[in-house]
């Protein structure tokens, strides 16, 4: 596979983990909307909240540049 097509695919791949991410979200704020705030919908507002969000952390994680180690700069 070329250079070009792989850069593309992890694009794609970055761009639907950001909309799954707001689903996922978006299903969290359905779940509490339709049914109120009890001991069940809090679990799975849980679920639907912390799944996301850490989807979102690896993404930010993956932007970010890495830093180069100590012995990167000695030389």
């Amino acid at each position: 596979m070329s250079k070009g097509i792989r850069s593309t695919s992890v694009a794609a791949r970055g761009r639907l983990l950001w909309i799954c991410s707001l689903v996922g979200l978006l299903a969290a704020v359905l779940v509490l909307a339709l049914f109120g705030l009890n001991l069940w919908s809090v679990v799975v507002l849980a679920f639907l909240i912390v799944c996301p969000l850490a989807v979102i952390w690896v993404l930010m994680l993956e932007r970010r540049p890495r830093n180069l180690s100590e012995n990167d700069h000695e030389q």
